[in-house]
């Protein structure tokens, strides 16, 4: 059976936070990181994409480090991780699962039971956890291989260069493809081959960069800043920025800039 050792969802760091387990940790560690990170794996350093995933076993060396403020889900655990029939899960490999948020609730629901010590909660904790290898390992099956030549990549980078360059406008999938002239279903699967996340996401991290910049440095209300961005609804914007920050905008904007606080 296994046993959950330390648990944490959407557990928030500083930005410039780092992990540096030059021996590594006595338990398995699984990260899922919801913004990008400079990860080492081995010899071999690495910047992710947003929502990578890695499972690190006992004693590996850890090393990662989060420029902006990280926003990540992990768990410790011990138990014989070999003994799960799971076959294109590996440790000390990254992973780029679509179902992310599926993630995040599932180690969220390990974490209740972690600190419920409630009857019977390291079985169902154990069931929980089992059913999230599992899950991500039949999806990385049912992944198909796509080919991607190089006249496509560079229509998709000259399209993520416009799209990242009007983050005001309401970019849609069905617009996004037709510029690329692919239909939507075809777009979407190469643009997260090429990019490892959805045009959505990606531009939802862009349209967060940007407000982050304009919270550090400009006057513009948090409203109008939304609406900048092409937010309808103010109060989406403040719970996505959240979401992937870690902290309101108004709670980000006063620690960026500390005489905010002053004022106060």
């Amino acid at each position: 059976m296994f046993q959950i050792t330390g648990v944490r969802h959407m557990y928030p760091e500083p930005a410039g936070f780092f992990i540096d387990r030059k021996k590594g940790h006595p338990h398995y560690t699984f990260l899922h990181f919801h913004n990008s990170v400079r990860l080492r794996i081995g010899e071999r350093e690495i910047v992710t994409q947003p929502h990578a995933v890695i499972l690190f076993p006992p004693d590996e060396p850890q090393f990662f480090q989060s420029e902006e403020v990280l926003l990540h889900d992990w768990f410790h655990f011990v138990g014989d991780f070999s003994a799960l029939p799971l076959e294109h899960i590996r440790p000390c490999r990254v992973y780029y699962p679509a179902s992310h948020e599926g993630i995040t609730r599932r180690v969220a629901e390990l974490e209740t039971e972690f600190f419920a010590g409630k009857a019977s909660s390291p079985l169902l904790s154990d069931c929980k956890l089992k059913e999230l290898f599992i899950i991500l390992d039949r999806e990385m099956r049912q992944k198909e291989p796509i080919s991607v030549n190089s006249s496509t990549v560079e229509k998709f980078r000259y399209l993520r260069g416009e799209m990242f360059s009007s983050p005001e406008e309401h970019h849609t999938i069905d617009s996004l493809s037709r510029k690329v002239c692919l239909s939507p279903s075809r777009f979407f699967a190469l643009y997260r081959k090429i990019y490892g996340t959805s045009p959505l996401a990606d531009l939802i991290a862009c349209r967060i960069r940007s407000a982050k910049n304009k919270l550090a440095y400009s006057d513009d209300s948090v409203e109008a800043i939304a609406a900048s961005l092409a937010y309808d609804n103010t109060t989406h914007f403040i719970r996505q920025f959240k979401s992937r920050v870690g902290m309101t905008p108004g709670e980000y904007r006063r620690r960026t800039r500390p005489e905010e606080k002053k004022e106060k």
